[in-house]
């Protein structure tokens, strides 16, 4: 199962994009076994040793654009796909060396450690400057070479129109016999790819959020307790997942296959760019939210669909009826995206249930009739201290500690 990555705290991030090396190894600490596992994955076990290269790379091009984050989620989404980018780079390069030749069988040094991973990266940040004049005398004696190498060799090329047509058609019918597996049988079919022991789980723990790249290159931004189930063909012949808890989308556009996420008996079908679903099977309804495009939501049971557009944010029950959400049902729903908690005149026994599952907290009431009390607060994700003493005053309640780190509101 691969883990989402961690989300770094607000102050290390704010000092990451102030150029502070001591968070950058901090954060590259925090993220490095994570990274590693991405790496891995991508990279296929003929190439996994090459881990540790791909994820420096991809948290030095991080590191290089870190005046452009506007937010920790931003960073994290950021850096997983640099991993994806330089996995694909290299098993290209891989593949082009080894066409015609097969790669000799050689002991490749194991996966660094994560101080030798800082230690590396540190010397990379510290290395002189090159030598731009020595390298452009080498540039200029290479070219030489190659295009004395070219007129030798120029007569006796093949020609290229042959094969490059039969790639053309090929492409072509691939792109058809997609369609065609689509249009007669593509519910079907991503039903039984969602249910194959090969498809794989992606999850977030209690008080953990994460944010990683899929197969086809669309982001993914899990909230806390949530799970993504992704079959083993996604991003090549279908792209349909499906998730439990709640998720932020923003799909990558361009591609042959309609973006799908199935959730609470519904497929939420992707019109357009960046949209958020809530599916907790706790809250008996699946909660939609569009930033940008639209989506169709279809109820397998009713056979009914919905249309949702951009700005809008709905509710739609088991039986198919929908109904818009008011701003303070949709900040309570939504805020995660925004990093914080919204409560609009909420009973503490809704509030509760919350608090655990986004800050992983040991919490309960007193007294059960202290569940119908209502409070209102707008909590940061960053610090379960500070949710929970906000709450505290909010409802004007005192705190105990009880067994087992237990905290209680009285």
């Amino acid at each position: 199962m691969s883990v989402a990555l961690p989300i770094p705290d607000v102050q290390q991030f704010q000092a990451f994009t102030q150029g502070d090396e001591a968070a950058l190894k901090s954060i590259f600490r925090t993220e490095y076994d994570v990274l590693i596992a991405h790496a891995s994955e991508a990279l296929g076990p003929e190439l996994s040793y090459a881990s540790g290269r791909v994820v420096q790379n991809a948290m030095l091009a991080t590191w290089q654009r870190r005046r452009e984050f506007t937010a920790p989620s931003e960073l994290v989404a950021v850096l997983e796909a640099e991993v994806q980018e330089e996995a694909v780079s290299l098993k290209r390069k891989h593949a082009a060396l080894h066409h015609r030749h097969p790669a000799p069988a050689v002991k490749h040094p194991p996966v660094p450690s994560a101080d030798e991973a800082i230690a590396a990266l540190d010397a990379t940040l510290h290395a002189p400057p090159p030598d731009h004049e020595r390298l452009l005398e080498e540039a200029r004696a290479a070219k030489k070479h190659h295009a004395a190498a070219h007129v030798q060799t120029v007569g006796r090329k093949k020609s290229w129109v042959i094969p490059a047509a039969l790639v053309v058609v090929a492409v072509i019918a691939i792109i058809a016999a997609q369609r065609w597996a689509q249009a007669r049988g593509g519910d079907a079919l991503a039903t039984r790819a969602l249910q194959s022991e090969e498809a794989r789980d992606v999850a977030s723990a209690r008080g953990q959020r994460g944010t990683l790249t899929l197969g086809d290159d669309s982001r993914a931004r899990l909230g806390s307790e949530s799970k993504l189930r992704l079959p083993k063909e996604f991003g090549l012949s279908l792209r349909t997942l499906e998730l439990t808890g709640t998720a932020n989308f923003n799909v990558a556009a361009g591609k042959p296959q309609p973006f799908t996420v199935r959730a609470g008996g519904m497929d939420i079908v992707a019109e357009g760019t960046e949209f958020t679903v809530r599916a907790f099977p706790d809250e008996g309804a699946i909660s939609v939210m569009v930033n940008e495009g639209s989506v169709n939501v279809h109820v397998r049971d009713s056979k009914e669909d919905h249309k949702v557009s951009a700005g809008d944010a709905v509710r739609i029950n088991n039986d198919g009826t929908l109904s818009a959400l008011a701003p303070e049902a949709r900040d309570a729903a939504f805020a995660w995206t925004r990093d914080s908690l919204v409560f609009t005149d909420a009973p503490l026994k809704d509030v509760v249930p919350q608090l655990i599952r986004w800050y992983d907290l040991k919490l309960a009431l007193g007294n059960p009739a202290l569940g119908d009390k209502r409070v209102s607060a707008r909590l940061g994700l960053e610090s379960s201290g500070a949710a929970l003493e906000a709450i505290r005053k909010a409802a004007g309640l005192t705190l105990e500690f009880g067994a087992d780190k237990e905290t209680i509101l009285k």
